[in-house]
């Protein structure tokens, strides 16, 4: 190097002017009394001089300094600001989705479980397993406008069980002579009435829809210690919930790519559609009844003590008329009304507000 040239060149200049006056023997310092060739100078390096500098100042003598001379650190993305990686579990949220959150599946009659303390705020209250039962449909007819007949045919029996009639005879609401007076069985069958219609009345037995289960959705999490690679979050454990972490978006979709992929769609509502299908009634039918009077004579007298027997349309009995008369207009009995149809249940309750939960395995 320039260094030691610059040194030789002073030595040898030192020897060669100051020879003549030196004495016989080497003088101190000098090289030649180590044995070396008194004409070849070794350098002396100076440890203060750095020796990659020229001393005349020149920058082209200088060694450059290389890149291998210079060490820098690279920034680890998966460690955190003091450099450890997250201890925790790593979740990158693809983009539309949120989270991570903790989940929780309970049983709807149950109280709500508190979200736990690194994912203390709801992100949201969901359901699955919807019960909806058939309603319960129960089908009415209520009579209206029934009419009666204005007479009652009254018959004679041979017997007191007034089953097969001998001689019939027209009653109605004024006198009528005759039956003919003989002893017997008599009875006026209650007459079927002649008009009237049905109104059809459905009645519904509320049976709720109701989900069974209770999914208790928490996020809002507290980052752990130490970074995640890609911008992930380092999740914490969800402690006191299901030992799985999860991200959430609204709608039935599928899973991103990854391992949030085990999939479960919730919802919020139930779009509750049952109903009950309009009754319809048959032809009305029943009997009317009421009251008439038979006397032993044949004027049917209304004042003073008289034999006479005033008798339920319907009812057997022994006696022997000789005049008949309806006192009063027939009236329907309870027996009057339309068969109705069987109560039919129409429709579903279906669940509604769907939100996708894509979580890790179990």
């Amino acid at each position: 190097m320039k260094t030691t040239h610059v040194h030789s060149l002073l030595a040898l200049a030192l020897a060669t002017g100051c020879g003549g006056d030196s004495p016989s023997g080497p003088a101190p310092g000098d090289s030649s009394s180590t044995g070396a060739d008194p004409t070849t100078t070794s350098a002396t390096v100076d440890p203060t001089v750095d020796p990659t500098v020229d001393p005349t100042g020149d920058p082209s003598t200088t060694d450059p300094m290389t890149s291998a001379d210079v060490t820098t650190d690279a920034v680890d993305s998966s460690t955190g600001p003091s450099g450890s990686p997250c201890e925790d579990t790593c979740i990158a949220v693809p983009e539309g989705w949120n989270g991570p959150v903790a989940v929780q599946q309970t049983a709807s009659a149950d109280v709500a479980p508190v979200c736990p303390g690194a994912y203390p705020t709801i992100a949201g209250e969901w359901f699955t397993d919807l019960l909806a039962m058939d309603l319960g449909c129960v089908c009415g007819c209520t009579p209206a406008d029934v009419e009666c007949d204005t007479h009652i045919a009254l018959s004679t029996y041979d017997n007191a069980n007034c089953l097969a009639p001998d001689f019939t005879y027209s009653i109605t609401q004024t006198c009528n002579s005759g039956p003919a007076g003989q002893v017997g069985w008599w009875r006026a069958a209650a007459p079927a009435v002649v008009g009237g219609s049905c109104t059809a009345d459905t009645e519904t037995v509320p049976t709720p829809a109701v989900f069974e289960s209770r999914w208790t959705v928490c996020g809002e999490a507290v980052p752990g210690e130490g970074a995640c690679e890609n911008g992930g979050v380092c999740a914490p454990s969800p402690e006191g919930f299901e030992d799985r972490l999860c991200i959430w978006a609204d709608g039935d979709q599928p899973c991103p790519e990854g391992p949030l992929s085990v999939r479960e769609v919730v919802y919020s509502s139930i779009d509750d559609q049952r109903a009950c299908a309009d009754c319809t009634c048959g032809d009305l039918a029943g009997t009317c009844g009421g009251t008439y009077r038979v006397w032993g004579l044949d004027s049917c007298p209304m004042g003073g003590i008289q034999d006479q027997l005033t008798v339920e349309v319907g009812d057997c009995y022994q006696y022997d008329p000789q005049s008949a008369m309806l006192i009063e207009d027939l009236t329907p009995n309870a027996n009057v009304g339309c068969p109705a149809s069987d109560g039919m249940p129409i429709g579903e309750a279906l669940p509604a507000g769907p939100v996708t939960v894509c979580c890790s395995g179990e």
